[in-house]
C-alpha cells in the first residue's frame, strides 16, 4: 500500500462497525481483548466499538496532526467512557516523514520504527497522554478506534 485512496478531502472518516469490512473489525476486537488480557486488565466492553475512524494525513492539503493529548474524556455527561484506544498503521513506513505517533508517561512506549511498520496494531490505555506530530513528506494514513467502559472510578 503506497498511497492512501483519495476519495474524500476529509482528514478523518468514521467507519460503522457493521460495515462491509465486519470481518476485520472482529480481528481487531480480538488483538484489543487480547492486549487488554495481557496488559492493562480494564473493564470495557468486549463486544467491539461503534465505530472505526480513518485518519488521513496529507501534507500541503491540511496540516493535520494532534498535539499531546489523551483520548479518555474523564469529564462527561455519558454513562460510559473511553478505556482503550487503539490504531493500525495503514501507510508503508518510507511513504512519509514525520507524523510519528508519541506516548507519553508509559513505562514502556513501543520503538518509533516498531510504531511506523505498515499493519502494526498498537494498544494503549486511553489516559495515556499522547501526540502525533506534524507531517513533513508524504502521507500517512490510520485506522483508530476507542473502546468505552464503565466510569472510571
Amino acid at each position: 500500500m503506497k498511497r492512501c485512496s483519495r476519495r474524500s478531502n476529509a482528514s478523518g472518516h468514521g467507519i460503522p462497525s457493521h460495515d462491509t469490512f465486519s470481518r476485520l473489525f472482529r480481528l481487531l476486537d480480538h488483538q484489543v481483548n487480547k492486549a487488554n488480557n495481557e496488559w492493562f486488565g480494564l473493564r470495557y466492553n468486549y463486544f467491539g466499538t461503534d465505530s472505526y475512524r480513518f485518519n488521513h494525513y496529507r501534507l500541503g492539503i491540511d496540516p493535520y496532526f494532534y498535539d499531546v493529548h489523551t483520548d479518555d474524556g474523564l469529564i462527561s455527561q455519558r454513562s460510559a467512557q473511553r478505556k482503550l484506544s487503539m490504531m493500525v498503521q495503514l501507510s508503508e513506513p518510507d511513504s512519509y516523514e514525520g507524523g510519528d505517533f508519541e506516548l507519553h508517561g508509559g513505562s514502556a512506549s513501543p520503538a518509533p520504527e516498531k510504531l511506523r511498520l505498515q499493519g502494526t496494531v498498537l494498544v494503549f490505555p486511553s489516559l495515556l497522554r499522547h501526540r502525533v506530530t506534524p507531517l513533513t513528506r508524504g502521507e500517512r494514513c490510520t485506522l483508530v478506534a476507542w473502546y468505552d467502559g464503565p466510569c472510571w472510578r
